[in-house]
């Protein structure tokens, strides 16, 4: 039975929707040249292996530190004893090569132009040198500049200027470098703030700079966006970890950090230390947007503002993470729609002659058409819901998602032109 927008109140008072962003933490394990997957907000884990570097390289791999995710889309692993970064589709499924021309590359930030620039250590004598390097989209250098022995990088906005925070590692020094020019470079804080051989320096949300510190005095800095240190929080003796080699700030705000015996999270209001994983060699820990998972397909026809409706899933494909959110966007604002899902896909032109857009779903389908599903696309033309992979809805009942399903997801919407309603495309997510 189809679903009829027609019937949805048009007085129903919903709030506005803002279009969904899902972050995720990743961890580079050293030993098993993994990545780990931790919620973005409680810092638990998602999945220990989100990334089998090794087997996605055919061993080419052997001491991974960082990865990032660059602007066009790819993630990018730094690997310090290969002498390469390593590049890979977004999703993380699909080895795309690597690039070399470096020496000890450590931690690396994503650039503006699509590349990235990497923490060169250059501790074995090749060209260019301990140094600050550019790359384009590829991998191959741009440009680079003389630095002492860096060891991580961070984009970062200083004095107006856009750049990035580089963190020394003999020099005990993070100086900030214009994003323009490498070779400009100030100093943002001098070894007299504390600093000692540092490991990986992260920019956090709150806009706190984090250092972790795996010699003494050990523990994880932290300074203010002019340099000042505002903390020392001491691991050493916290369960076993001593020493600290990565700190990322969780959406919460507390502190996720990794040793060489474990990854753990501090509590900054209780100051309590609990272990998430132990026995694993944890690296650097970096937040990223989740990005869109599943598949495009079917082609969607132009609404009232020129533009298509496009449909995206974002958070995990993974079941028992639970964590799917569906966002329709390039909607006519002000307008209310659903979203509705089926196992199959089709292709249904203008909706059987009743809408302005093609029906992308066949077989049996199910709606988000309740009072609390319906959904409203504000000013932004834009809309979201979180689906509870339990409970999908297939014709009057509720099915659960199990690993090796695939479902599709389209959006429904009314528009003030035409046959009155429109679709997105379809997004086809298939569930591990």
């Amino acid at each position: 039975m189809k679903p009829q927008l027609a019937h949805i109140p048009a007085l129903l008072a919903l709030s506005l929707v803002t279009q969904a962003t899902a972050q995720m933490v990743l961890v580079v394990e050293n030993t098993g040249d993994t990545v780990m997957e931790f919620d973005a907000t409680t810092g638990a884990l998602v999945q220990m292996t989100f990334m089998d570097l090794r087997a996605l390289t055919s061993g080419a791999m052997v001491s991974p530190v960082e990865i990032i995710e660059t602007a066009s889309g790819e993630l990018w692993v730094s690997d310090q004893t290969s002498d390469a970064i390593f590049r890979f589709s977004g999703d993380g499924s699909t080895y795309l090569g690597a690039s070399g021309g470096f020496d000890n590359p450590r931690g690396l930030a994503p650039s503006g132009s699509g590349g990235a620039v990497i923490a060169n250590g250059g501790l074995f004598g090749a060209t260019p040198g301990p140094s600050i390097i550019e790359v384009g989209t590829t991998g191959s250098i741009v440009s680079s500049a003389p630095f002492s022995d860096p060891f991580d990088v961070e984009p970062f906005t200083f004095g107006g200027i856009e750049g990035y925070l580089v963190f020394g590692s003999f020099s005990h020094d993070i100086i900030f470098v214009n994003g323009t020019d490498l070779s400009t470079q100030t100093l943002f804080n001098s070894s007299s703030g504390g600093l000692a051989f540092v490991s990986q320096g992260h920019v956090g949300m709150s806009g706190s700079i984090f250092v972790a510190l795996p010699t003494f005095p050990y523990g994880i800095y932290e300074y203010d966006s002019q340099g000042a240190r505002i903390n020392h929080i001491i691991t050493s003796g916290v369960l076993g970890s001593t020493a600290p080699n990565g700190v990322v700030e969780l959406l919460n705000g507390n502190l996720l950090f990794t040793t060489n015996d474990g990854v753990y999270i501090y509590d900054r209001s209780s100051g309590v230390v609990t272990t998430e994983v132990a026995g694993v060699s944890g690296r650097f820990a970096t937040m990223l947007d989740s990005g869109g998972i599943g598949t495009s397909y079917c082609q969607a026809e132009t609404n009232s503002t020129g533009a298509t409706g496009t449909i995206a899933g974002v958070g995990s494909s993974l079941v028992t993470a639970n964590d799917l959110t569906l966002v329709a966007s390039h909607l006519p604002t002000h307008q209310f729609g659903i979203f509705q899902t089926s196992r199959t896909q089709g292709f249904d032109p203008m909706f059987g002659g009743t809408s302005n857009g093609n029906l992308c779903l066949g077989g049996v389908l199910g709606s988000y058409a309740m009072p609390p599903q319906i959904q409203y696309s504000g000013t932004g033309g834009t809309f979201s819901l979180t689906v509870d992979l339990s409970a999908l809805p297939e014709g009057a009942v509720t099915v659960a998602a199990v690993a090796g399903d695939t479902w599709n997801f389209q959006a429904w919407y009314r528009d003030s032109v035409g046959l009155g309603s429109n679709f997105t495309d379809g997004v086809s997510i298939t569930f591990h």
